[in-house]
């Protein structure tokens, strides 16, 4: 399994824990069975008489920010990824169901994804874009469109950026492969996720791992125009 996914669905899992955790510890204290026949027994000893219950108006309310916040958290994370991961895998699924078992030609799948694409089927062009680049994994064109489905069509740039991310860990790059998958990177986070922290890592990743290509030197004049070299 990717580690990336790893990843994620342990801060998921961690997220909804949390969540789960918050809510218990509003939960009104349970009565013994010798508490529960002594109250039958005495009504007018019930610790609640007079009161709104077990839990005030403000108890209810802290109950419900406390919450909140992690239960968004968990949604919003669940969301990331299922269009970064569920949706691409099921959308493969279904194309290797609906076409066979048989491996048809790079080409043909790029034909079937740009088909898919126009006639508004998203997920079956990613999964057709996918075998495509699972068959020809040095080819970053799939990988491309991939990432560039997400960012526009599923309106989920973190998605497109994972996608370009786990393609350039995946394997080395020839020179100008590596440096487009970068450099693109680079552009969505500062043009849609406004990150301009992230835009800062990945403009020295390609520093770094590129050092001495005009790359490089194109890199660090971008990180000068943002003021941070």
């Amino acid at each position: 399994m990717n580690r990336r996914l790893v990843v994620h669905l342990v801060i998921f899992t961690l997220l909804v824990g949390f969540t789960w955790r918050t809510w218990n510890q509003y939960e009104p204290p349970e009565l013994s069975a010798e508490e529960l026949q002594a109250l039958e027994d005495n009504p007018e000893d019930d610790p609640w008489a007079g009161t709104e219950g077990p839990l005030s108006q403000s108890d209810e309310t802290d109950q419900m920010v406390a919450v909140a916040i992690p239960f968004f958290a968990s949604v919003a994370y669940g969301g990331f990824l299922t269009v970064a991961y569920l949706l691409p895998f099921l959308g493969e699924r279904v194309s290797q169901g609906m076409i066979g078992s048989d491996v048809e030609p790079e080409e043909d799948l790029f034909v079937m994804a740009g088909r898919a694409a126009k006639e508004g089927d998203v997920l079956e062009a990613v999964a057709s874009y996918r075998r495509a680049w699972l068959a020809n994994p040095g080819d970053r064109r799939a990988v491309v469109e991939i990432a560039k489905l997400q960012r526009n069509e599923l309106k989920s740039p973190a998605a497109a950026v994972e996608t370009l991310r786990e393609a350039y860990d995946s394997q080395t790059w020839e020179e100008d492969d590596a440096a487009f998958l970068l450099f693109r990177m680079a552009e969505i986070q500062e043009e849609d996720l406004e990150e301009p922290r992230a835009v800062q890592e990945t403009l020295e990743r390609v520093t770094s791992e590129l050092e001495g290509t005009r790359h490089a030197a194109n890199a660090r004049h971008r990180l000068r125009e943002m003021g941070t070299k």
